[in-house]
């Protein structure tokens, strides 16, 4: 937060003690300014500027002295700073300028009467001043400065002329009492935590004018429940509303491009959040502490989310990443501890995900029961990858774009009972599926590496069909796997093992090994694979008999049974569900697996790949 510190230096004080005053004119110091001009200024009384004025106090448009008549155009730096029995102060037509600290830390100033002449107004000059309720400001200001009004704890209501370009950094700086602002219809500019803390505010209008909220604008501003955009603002600065803890509702104009760090940190009552169409940056922390914030579609041209973008959204239930976003950095997720969907759009490019953490996947606090992952992901892993140990996931759907299941990606979710994995996927990284709890592994034709241990600990998996594609497996890649009793190996080319250990002893003792027919015997000569007790030759992909010349065969994802009319066909998936129930004999299986199909009460096991 951009916040100008005060700071009086003493080389300053002296020199303004050692100045004094020309004249004084019914108790009021005078300094003159030109001799020729006949002007002057008003000053404090000099070498203790404090309480150099008290009550009320009226400068006069012309005062004389020596005979000579001056006009009186400037309140001079300090003139009435720190005076704390000053009530109030009316200024002449003929003041231009009001100084430096004029009127600083005046804390029992109540009214200001500027005249028509003032146009500028200098920093700090009514900073402090906690009496001041309300202010009218003259048409010929051009500019608010630098907490000009900062500490006003007071002021309600200010009044500003329609020509007003420019508001400076920390204007109203701790308005607290400060309930209502209308921006001048000619405003161009305003700075940095011009609002800071104004804690009555309830409502603003943003101009047309306005490109950019800038850095705390709004920051603290605990009463503020309405915004409404005018115009295309581009950009929100760090910390523009942040701790607007009135805020329920927020609609960002499609305009804006950027959402910088801790913009809506802390908006407690945040509940309706929606982005801008074109928003391509959230920076870190950005939406942090939205605890009433339950859903989140993330617009289609963000292109990155920060770290801590999300943290501690406690009731966010539900986010969608578009296929834009390259890169979601660490922790932007953490304590999200009621997240339980996530959707990875499908998408050609690689998204590139952080941590939580050292020991935690990027999801790692959120108790994820349904994903989806439309495209690879890339991260970097320390034995963890972005779904690891989500002890609720029960469905895992993993997109046609998906090229590659990454080390660790959803190592460790136990409840995940079934698995499709797709025909693109040609690689699962090692430890992929660890220690998952599906029963059935089917690896498609375009999987050609299983890694090391990716299936370990597997301990629910009873069939594994390995489609022709695959050409290498990696140590321990079923080890654990300590119930599989069938395993389908469809490739005539004997896929390589790694090591021994790729399946478990019990499992070569065990376990039936199905092979094409024609690579028998290679299979019964190479190493691991030689290992099974159990290796028989099998007709994979063609009509299979079931009894007599009844058959069964498989087209795609059509079931193709050759059996008399009206024979009574069922068909079950693995996890004993129906299909399919009828006399039709040719069945639309809904996707690649192992089925179960009763024909006249004749039953076969049917692969589909």
């Amino acid at each position: 937060m951009k916040i100008r510190k005060l700071l009086l230096p003493m080389a300053l004080l002296a020199a303004f003690n050692a100045y004094g005053y020309d004249f004084e004119n019914g108790n009021v110091y005078y300094d003159i300014l030109s001799v020729e001009d006949h002007t002057c200024e008003v000053v404090s009384f000099g070498l203790e500027y404090a309480n150099s004025y008290s009550g009320e106090v009226v400068i006069p448009n012309i005062v004389s002295h020596q005979n000579v008549e001056y006009t009186v155009v400037r309140v001079d730096d300090f003139a009435f700073s720190q005076c704390g029995s000053l009530k109030s102060v009316t200024l002449p037509n003929s003041v231009c300028e009001i100084g430096k600290y004029a009127f600083f830390d005046s804390k029992s100033l109540e009214k200001i009467d500027f005249g028509e002449g003032v146009s500028n107004i200098d920093e700090y000059a009514f900073y402090g001043c906690s009496s001041l309720s309300a202010i009218c400001l003259p048409q010929k200001v051009r500019k608010i400065p630098y907490f000009a009004f900062g500490y006003c704890k007071n002021l309600t209501g200010i009044t500003l002329p329609k020509d007003i370009e420019k508001i400076e950094d920390n204007a109203f700086f701790e308005c607290e009492n400060l309930a209502e602002f209308e921006f001048p219809s000619q405003i161009k500019e305003v700075g940095v935590a011009v609002f800071y803390k104004c804690k009555s505010l309830s409502a603003i209008r943003i101009p047309s004018q306005i490109e950019e909220i800038g850095s705390d604008m709004f920051n603290g501003c605990s009463s503020l429940r309405e915004i409404e955009f005018e115009g295309k603002v581009e950009a929100i600065g760090d910390g523009a509303f942040r701790k607007c803890t009135s805020l329920k509702s927020f609609s960002m104009p499609n305009s804006v491009k950027s959402v910088g760090k801790d913009a809506f940190a802390g908006c407690s009552l945040l509940s309706n959040l929606a982005l801008s169409e074109n928003l391509e940056t959230v920076e870190e922390y950005a939406f942090s502490g939205l605890v009433s914030l339950k859903e989140m579609a993330l617009p289609k041209n963000l292109k990155s989310v920060g770290k801590f973008a999300f943290d501690g959204c406690s009731r966010l239930q539900s986010v969608v990443i578009p296929e834009s976003v390259e890169q979601v950095y660490d922790n932007a997720f953490r304590g999200c501890v009621s997240l339980f969907n996530v959707q990875i759009k499908d998408g050609k490019s690689s998204l590139d995900l952080g941590n939580n953490g050292e020991s935690k996947g990027l999801f790692g606090d959120c108790p994820l029961n349904e994903v989806y992952v439309g495209r690879d992901l890339s991260y970097k892993t320390n034995g963890v990858g972005p779904f690891s140990n989500t002890e609720n996931l029960k469905k895992i759907t993993i997109g046609e774009n998906v090229t590659e299941i990454n080390k660790y990606e959803f190592a460790n979710c136990a409840e995940v009972k079934s698995l499709r994995l797709p025909d693109s996927l040609t690689k699962i990284g090692q430890y992929a599926f660890e220690g998952c709890g599906m029963k059935t592994i089917d690896i498609p034709k375009s999987v050609q590496n299983i890694g090391d241990g990716a299936f370990s600990g597997c301990v629910n998996v009873s069939s594994l069909n390995l489609a022709e594609g695959v050409v290498s497996i990696g140590d321990y890649a079923f080890s654990g796997c300590v119930n599989l009793s069938e395993v389908n190996s469809m490739n005539v080319n004997v896929p390589k093992c790694k090591g021994a250990a790729v399946f478990d002893s019990n499992v070569y003792l065990n376990a039936e090994l199905y092979v094409p027919q024609e690579a028998l015997s290679a299979y019964q000569e190479a190493d691991v694979w030689k290992n099974f007790l159990s290796i028989s030759g099998k007709q994979f992909g063609g009509a299979e008999l079931i009894y007599n010349d009844l058959t069964v065969a498989v087209n795609g994802l059509d079931l193709i049974v050759n059996a008399q009319e009206g024979v009574a066909v069922n068909v079950y998936n693995v996890a004993g569900q129906c299909i399919y129930s009828g006399a039709n004999h040719q069945v639309q299986l809904p996707a690649c697996g192992v089925y179960i199909v009763n024909v006249g009460g004749k039953v076969s096991k049917i692969l589909v790949k």
